[in-house]
Protein backbone atom coordinates (compact mmCIF):
# COMPACT_ATOMS: atom_id res chain seq x y z
CA UNK A 1 0.00 0.00 0.00
CA UNK A 2 1.07 3.24 -0.57
CA UNK A 3 0.89 7.26 -0.04
CA UNK A 4 -3.02 7.78 -1.75
CA UNK A 5 -4.16 4.50 -1.93
CA UNK A 6 -7.63 4.41 -1.42
CA UNK A 7 -10.27 1.42 -0.52
CA UNK A 8 -13.60 0.51 0.98
CA UNK A 9 -13.98 -0.51 4.71
CA UNK A 10 -17.38 -1.36 6.27
CA UNK A 11 -17.94 1.06 9.95
CA UNK A 12 -19.50 -0.23 13.05
CA UNK A 13 -23.16 0.23 11.60
CA UNK A 14 -22.48 -1.84 8.61
CA UNK A 15 -22.12 0.89 6.79
CA UNK A 16 -19.27 1.12 4.47
CA UNK A 17 -16.97 4.44 3.68
CA UNK A 18 -14.30 5.37 1.32
CA UNK A 19 -10.58 5.52 3.40
CA UNK A 20 -7.90 7.49 1.85
CA UNK A 21 -4.07 6.47 3.09
CA UNK A 22 -2.93 10.42 3.20
CA UNK A 23 0.56 9.49 4.91
CA UNK A 24 3.81 7.21 4.24
CA UNK A 25 4.54 4.31 7.22
CA UNK A 26 5.99 5.36 10.06
CA UNK A 27 8.38 3.31 12.00
CA UNK A 28 5.89 0.81 12.60
CA UNK A 29 4.62 0.97 9.12
CA UNK A 30 1.42 2.44 10.47
CA UNK A 31 -0.12 5.19 8.54
CA UNK A 32 -2.74 7.66 8.69
CA UNK A 33 -6.16 6.89 7.39
CA UNK A 34 -9.73 8.93 6.87
CA UNK A 35 -12.58 8.74 5.13
CA UNK A 36 -15.04 10.96 3.25
CA UNK A 37 -18.50 11.52 4.44
CA UNK A 38 -21.14 13.65 3.00
CA UNK A 39 -21.24 17.32 3.27
CA UNK A 40 -23.49 18.97 5.66
CA UNK A 41 -24.17 22.16 7.22
CA UNK A 42 -22.71 21.31 10.50
CA UNK A 43 -19.50 19.34 8.90
CA UNK A 44 -16.01 19.88 8.89
CA UNK A 45 -14.85 21.79 5.76
CA UNK A 46 -11.71 21.91 6.10
CA UNK A 47 -11.80 19.68 3.13
CA UNK A 48 -14.53 19.71 1.16
CA UNK A 49 -14.19 17.38 -2.39
CA UNK A 50 -16.36 17.94 -4.81
CA UNK A 51 -17.70 14.78 -7.57
CA UNK A 52 -14.77 14.52 -9.98
CA UNK A 53 -11.82 14.77 -7.19
CA UNK A 54 -12.14 11.20 -7.17
CA UNK A 55 -13.96 8.73 -8.91
CA UNK A 56 -16.22 6.84 -5.93
CA UNK A 57 -17.09 10.47 -5.23
CA UNK A 58 -20.36 11.33 -6.11
CA UNK A 59 -22.00 14.58 -4.78
CA UNK A 60 -20.28 16.86 -2.29
CA UNK A 61 -18.69 14.96 0.29
CA UNK A 62 -16.36 16.07 3.40
CA UNK A 63 -12.94 14.79 5.23
CA UNK A 64 -14.31 13.08 8.08
CA UNK A 65 -10.85 14.21 10.19
CA UNK A 66 -12.75 13.79 13.53
CA UNK A 67 -12.67 9.56 12.64
CA UNK A 68 -9.51 9.66 11.60
CA UNK A 69 -7.55 6.51 12.00
CA UNK A 70 -4.25 5.14 12.83
CA UNK A 71 -4.07 2.04 10.92
CA UNK A 72 -0.67 -1.13 10.55
CA UNK A 73 -0.55 -0.80 6.44
CA UNK A 74 0.24 -4.52 6.30
CA UNK A 75 -3.36 -5.39 8.01
CA UNK A 76 -4.82 -2.85 4.91
CA UNK A 77 -2.82 -4.92 2.37
CA UNK A 78 -4.01 -8.42 4.06
CA UNK A 79 -7.82 -7.18 4.76
CA UNK A 80 -7.79 -6.44 0.65
CA UNK A 81 -6.18 -9.53 -0.55
CA UNK A 82 -8.83 -11.63 1.85
CA UNK A 83 -11.55 -8.89 0.25
CA UNK A 84 -12.23 -7.78 3.68
CA UNK A 85 -11.63 -4.47 2.19
CA UNK A 86 -12.29 -2.98 -1.23
CA UNK A 87 -9.27 -1.46 -2.97
CA UNK A 88 -10.39 1.57 -5.09
CA UNK A 89 -8.18 4.06 -7.67
CA UNK A 90 -5.69 5.78 -6.14
CA UNK A 91 -5.90 9.45 -5.51
CA UNK A 92 -4.26 12.10 -7.54
CA UNK A 93 -1.27 14.34 -6.00
CA UNK A 94 -3.12 17.08 -6.08
CA UNK A 95 -6.29 16.17 -4.21
CA UNK A 96 -4.12 13.96 -1.62
CA UNK A 97 -2.11 17.28 -0.40
CA UNK A 98 -5.11 19.38 -0.85
CA UNK A 99 -6.71 16.25 2.04
CA UNK A 100 -2.95 16.56 3.68
CA UNK A 101 -3.17 20.35 4.12
CA UNK A 102 -7.23 19.64 5.46
CA UNK A 103 -5.53 17.65 8.45
CA UNK A 104 -3.29 20.52 9.66
CA UNK A 105 -6.30 23.01 9.14
CA UNK A 106 -8.56 20.33 10.77
CA UNK A 107 -9.62 21.31 14.46
CA UNK A 108 -11.06 17.35 14.99
CA UNK A 109 -7.99 15.91 14.16
CA UNK A 110 -7.30 13.81 17.20
CA UNK A 111 -3.59 15.61 18.39
CA UNK A 112 -1.99 11.77 18.54
CA UNK A 113 -2.22 11.65 14.77
CA UNK A 114 -0.42 14.89 14.33
CA UNK A 115 2.63 13.15 14.21
CA UNK A 116 2.01 11.92 10.85
CA UNK A 117 2.43 15.10 9.03
CA UNK A 118 5.82 14.17 9.23
CA UNK A 119 5.49 11.06 6.95
CA UNK A 120 2.97 14.01 4.65
CA UNK A 121 6.42 14.98 2.43
CA UNK A 122 8.08 14.09 -0.66
CA UNK A 123 4.75 14.67 -3.20
CA UNK A 124 6.70 17.05 -5.32
CA UNK A 125 10.03 15.24 -5.31
CA UNK A 126 8.46 12.43 -7.97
Amino acid sequence: MLKGESFWCNDNSGGEHLYFIISDPDSDNNVLVVNITEERNRSDKSCSLDVGDHPSIRKKSVVYYRKALELNESKIATKILNKIYRNDIKLTDVILKKIQDGAKKSIFLSDNLKKYFEYFQNLDKK
